[in-house]
């Protein structure tokens, strides 16, 4: 069998391949496709443009790899008045020092800025060296302070979202040629009538974006039956051909905007149907039948249009915003919950009998909860015994300064 994009032959040591990328959730492969060297060069080049595209996205809506990682980093947002990175987790972390050492007539005064009780502990052995001090003594002293546990959202956000571009779309030509040559095989994908396709994946095309690909605001027909089974912000990749074998590719991104292909403009495979589908914020969760687009006429496909861009996108934009709030404020609740029954010596699976003890955490989870909701910070003082408990098991997840 011989690489789609290149006379290499593929055999057991060939790398798989990604047809949807793993960077949006992908999990089918195969080592059917393209040769490792292909793989390394797209890697690192067309799929790497795309990809590049959603770590915010992906941070956002703590959206996992196909192959399981965490979302990335991202670093250096404006947030309100201040700079944060969002961690893998979604929790933003405040770019400015974590400590200060001010020197003073009477000795040296130390005022900590951290997330939490683990990003305290890994601060001791820098708070150390910096006072020249032994660690175990930093321990020692640390619970004499005064500490409060503070609890707020980070202001609002400036990020920016970019789609598309040559690269990006050049990798998403390329999975519309993969899902084609899993079901008709390598040698009809590399015939003749995709040749333009096959050369613009390898080396790109203006006159081929110009000319065969076009941008698609269009919902698609079968949109709520999509996202009831595979999520708000479904990836979708399509082909379908006319009795002609007129070919046509159509690669639809989170939801949120498509782009159509024509991958053979005659003398393809005639009346292929065929589909891979992706619900990202569940990465198990994928098909690839057919049956997936039966309301996704050739016709459809046929005439894409952006004429409503300007509208439709903010909209989709602004769904896409709410959706991370919503999964930012559930995690951030789960967070309190945890942290109010560690508070109170609960953890595991143990029942809670005493009815005051009850009261107790249900209190002070609704309190915190509430703040929460309404974005008023909440401040809470640390005890020098739970100071002492956070140096020696850290374990709770707020910032505390």
């Amino acid at each position: 069998m011989t690489c789609l994009f290149c006379d290499n032959k593929l055999d057991a040591a060939t790398k798989p391949e990604h047809v949807l990328l793993n960077a949006l959730g992908g999990r089918k492969t195969s080592k059917k496709l393209i040769c490792s060297v292909c793989n390394n060069e797209f890697g690192g080049s067309i799929d790497a443009a795309l990809a590049n595209q959603v770590p915010l996205l992906r941070n956002l809506l703590q959206l996992y790899s196909g192959t399981g990682k965490p979302p990335p980093t991202i670093k250096g947002v404006k947030a309100g008045d201040e700079v944060v990175d969002f961690l893998p987790n979604g929790t933003a972390d405040s770019r400015a020092s974590p400590f200060r050492i001010i020197r003073e007539d009477e000795g040296i005064r130390l005022e900590v800025d951290v997330r939490s009780p683990e990003h305290l502990a890994e601060m001791i052995p820098h708070i150390a060296a910096q006072v020249k001090m032994p660690e175990d003594r930093v321990r020692q002293l640390l619970p004499d302070g005064e500490a409060r546990a503070i609890q707020r959202r980070v202001g609002s956000m400036h990020g920016r979202f970019s789609f598309g571009g040559e690269l990006a779309i050049r990798s998403m030509v390329k999975a519309c040629l993969e899902i084609t040559a899993l079901a008709v095989g390598n040698d009809v994908t590399r015939s003749t009538p995709f040749d333009l396709a096959r050369s613009f994946v390898n080396v790109g095309s203006e006159t081929f974006v110009r000319e065969r690909t076009h941008l698609d605001d269009r919902l698609l027909p079968n949109v709520a039956q999509l996202i009831e089974l595979y999520g708000t912000a479904f990836n979708l990749v399509c082909v379908r051909s006319d009795e002609h074998g007129r070919v046509l590719g159509h690669f639809t991104l989170y939801n949120m905007l498509a782009w159509q292909v024509v991958l053979a403009e005659e003398g393809g495979p005639p009346n292929l149907q065929l589909a891979l589908v992706s619900d990202p914020m569940n990465q198990a969760n994928w098909s690839e039948e057919p049956s997936v687009i039966d309301d996704v006429s050739w016709a459809w496909l046929a005439s894409p249009s952006h004429a409503d861009f300007a509208t439709v996108m903010p909209q989709r934009v602004g769904a896409i915003l709410k959706l991370a709030n919503d999964i930012g404020t559930s995690r951030a609740i789960e967070r309190i919950v945890g942290d109010v029954f560690e508070r109170h010596g609960v953890s595991g699976d143990v029942v809670v009998e005493d009815e005051a003890m009850k009261e107790a955490i249900l209190s002070e989870a609704i309190h915190r909860a509430a703040h929460l909701l309404l974005k008023v910070p909440l401040e809470q003082v640390v005890s020098q015994d739970e100071l002492a408990r956070w140096l020696a098991n850290p374990s709770a997840d707020e910032n505390a300064g």
